[in-house]
């Protein structure tokens, strides 16, 4: 038997008999049939990119740059150009460095941001463009930040910026990274519609050189150009590459197709203004996946569409949102009330979600009664487990987390009206195999007559596509619409995970080493997860070898600035700054990369997941060699948590020696 815990936040209180009553054993047993039903050998192979088909490369394009106003404007960088900093990637990550860096005394006209996309934002130009005016209506959230505003939203204290509610909605992000760079200087230092397909170190110049090429839009050629930095910067985020499965006969689908995260008007109706999505009615409409995006959008489809079908393989978690308006009182006397908030309120945040002693007056929601996510984020006190210990540990978590998910699944026993569809609905997992989902109307929307649940597990997903539709689940469903809810490449690839791979960039060092060879012939290694031996001047911004969570912002928002001070460090000290060039050590290196491999066993529990994105889609699951085995733990993350990274990192900057640092000029 389980016992009975404090009870997450829930629609209804959950029955004291239910969570005692739970066999361990006999869930334990549930979870691993479930997880074999949804096991591949595929693994991430299983998906492809949209942006890598002849069919589908369309789908991936931006639909919102405005191509005419963004080659009206001087470019930002030409062929030849020397800069200081170039940073790729203009999301919130991208403007933490340059915003820390300009702080630390970098010269705001010495900084370039590269991005794919047209605009700042990173995950949140797509988003809030796609699916801002879900946000609009007054009848539910839509899309919108998972983790409290107050910590999500970077650089509030700087700007002086208060959200407008206590989860952010996709356009206020939007508009919040705009505020961002024009706060700190840099909104005409941006390099839109641009990638970098090689970046390549002189040790005799001491530069990056870095090719570039850049979309002008329709009628135009593509721009490739050369530009040169003393430092690069790799920040492209982890939901950058839209994917989708590799269903046999969907090429041949003679409805309309698009992925959700390049929504596509045309087909639905509406506007990113007006989310009158009458195009649809109808329409037999498929949404495959259920992940965070399709928790969001199942319920505005299903207003418009005639019939919908959700195609799931693996159910969501889901939490209720519980959204409210920030109340500017509450806001001076229980938020802002003195310098060096946010940090603060991060910090508690995350330790929370740690499940360590933390307060939780202001915070009270879904994140803050998962407990069990530590699993994944790591806390404090995490021990050194010898492999006999593993079990135990499984197995003590696995009953911890008893309370918070026979909570979600009494959730759905309480919304959901037909037992049956309410089933299959049940996350049949731990609450650290999937990140947890918050709505208030998507279960709800089950129990409309019009919209159907095809539930595909038991043929591990979609087995194929018609002219007229998709099959799967020993179903075959005729369709007029198909909208790929399927998510992005993984932040990880667990078998290669070579860092460049991420925006599909080759990385070359000193002596011309290539980043992925490094990467394939040991599993790679950093210090403090940030800088890597035979990479001068060059940065990362995590996970792998750093501590993570919830809460993407609070890791980037350490990583960047850590950076700002190595390198004005490093510049300060130089004899020669213009000739400065800094790596670790491979020491150093070795050193802080056999803490990451010392604790790696604390995220054992991850074995009995489901296939997902904290395993690589099953790729982690799959077997491998000894010295695969260890490559992969190479790569982990420091799992004693943001909070404790963050004073490790500041004790090494108050240290003041830049030990492990190994600088050159």
């Amino acid at each position: 038997m389980v016992a009975n815990s404090e009870q997450p936040v829930a629609d209804s209180p959950v029955p004291a008999q239910r969570v005692s009553s739970v066999d361990a054993e006999a869930l334990a047993k549930k979870y691993a049939e479930e997880k074999e039903k949804r096991q591949r050998p595929d693994g991430t192979a299983q998906y492809v990119e949209l942006e890598e088909t002849d069919k589908f490369a369309s789908l991936a394009r931006d639909p919102w740059v405005d191509h005419d106003a963004l080659n009206s404007q001087p470019p930002a960088l030409v062929d030849g150009q020397e800069v200081q900093v170039v940073i790729l990637g203009a999301g919130h990550g991208g403007l933490l460095y340059a915003a820390r860096l300009i702080e630390a005394g970098i010269p705001a006209e010495g900084i370039r941001l590269v991005d794919v996309a047209g605009g700042f934002g990173g995950t949140w130009y797509w988003y809030a463009m796609t699916t801002l005016a879900f946000a609009l209506l007054n009848r539910f959230p839509g899309v919108m930040c998972d983790t409290e505003a107050y910590v999500y939203l970077p650089l509030l204290e700087e700007t002086g910026f208060i959200p407008k509610h206590k989860y952010s909605y996709g356009e206020e992000l939007r508009n919040h990274s705009e505020r961002i760079a024009k706060h700190y200087g840099v909104a005409d230092k941006a390099v839109f519609r641009t990638k970098i397909t090689n970046a390549e170190w002189n040790d005799d110049t001491r530069r990056w050189a870095l090719k570039l090429e850049q979309d002008r839009g329709p009628g135009h050629e593509t721009v490739s150009f050369t530009a040169y930095s003393q430092f690069f910067i790799h920040c492209t985020g982890y939901l950058d590459h839209p994917k989708a499965p590799k269903i046999p006969g969907l090429e041949g689908f003679k409805g309309e197709i698009f992925h959700a995260a390049r929504w596509n008007y045309q087909v639905t109706g509406g506007s990113p203004a007006d989310q009158t999505l009458t195009r649809l009615e109808g329409k037999r409409v498929g949404i495959l996946g259920t992940g965070s995006t399709s928790i969001q959008v199942t319920p505005k489809v299903a207003q418009f569409a005639k019939e919908t079908y959700v195609f799931q393989r693996t159910p969501a978690s889901v939490g209720p949102r519980s959204q409210k308006e920030t109340d500017l009182d509450e806001w001076k006397a229980t938020v802002a009330t003195k310098t060096g908030w946010q940090l603060e309120r991060t910090e508690n945040f995350e330790k929370l979600c740690q499940g360590e002693e933390a307060d939780d007056r202001y915070l009270n929601d879904g994140w803050s009664k998962l407990k069990t996510f530590a699993v994944i984020t790591g806390r404090s006190d995490v021990p050194v487990l010898a492999k006999e210990d593993i079990k135990k540990h499984i197995d003590d978590y696995m009953q911890r987390d008893v309370p918070f998910q026979e909570a979600i699944r009494h959730r759905v026993d309480q919304i959901v009206h037909d037992p049956e569809t309410a089933e299959a609905l049940k996350p049949w997992y731990p609450s650290w195999c999937k990140r947890p989902g918050f709505h208030d109307e998507y279960l709800q929307t089950f129990n409309l007559p019009s919209v159907h649940l095809v539930d595909i597990s038991s043929t591990k997903g979609v087995t194929g596509a018609t002219p007229k539709g998709l099959a799967g689940g020993g179903q075959e469903v005729e369709l007029d619409v198909i909208i790929l809810g399927t998510g992005f490449r993984p932040p990880l690839n667990i078998r290669h995970p070579d860092p460049g791979a991420k925006s599909n960039t080759v990385i070359i060092g000193r002596n011309s080493l290539k980043m992925e060879d490094k990467w394939a012939a040991n599993g790679g290694g950093t210090l403090h997860g940030l800088t890597t031996s035979s990479f001068p001047n060059f940065f990362l911004s995590g996970p792998n070898n750093a501590a993570s969570g919830p809460n993407y912002t609070g890791m980037l928002e350490t990583m960047a600035r850590h950076t700002a001070y190595i390198v004005s460090e490093a510049l300060r000290r130089a004899g020669d700054p213009g000739r400065a060039a800094l790596e670790p050590s491979a020491e150093a290196e070795e050193a802080w990369v056999a803490e990451i491999v010392k604790y790696a066993a604390w995220g054992g529990p991850v074995a009995v997941c489901t296939p997902g994105l904290f395993n690589g889609d099953g790729d982690a699951l799959l077997p491998a060699s000894e010295e695969e085995q260890y490559r992969m733990l190479r790569n982990g993350v420091y799992v004693k948590g943001l909070p404790a990274y963050r004073r490790l990192l500041a004790d090494w900057r108050a240290d003041g020696r830049l030990e492990g640092i190994v600088l050159r000029g």
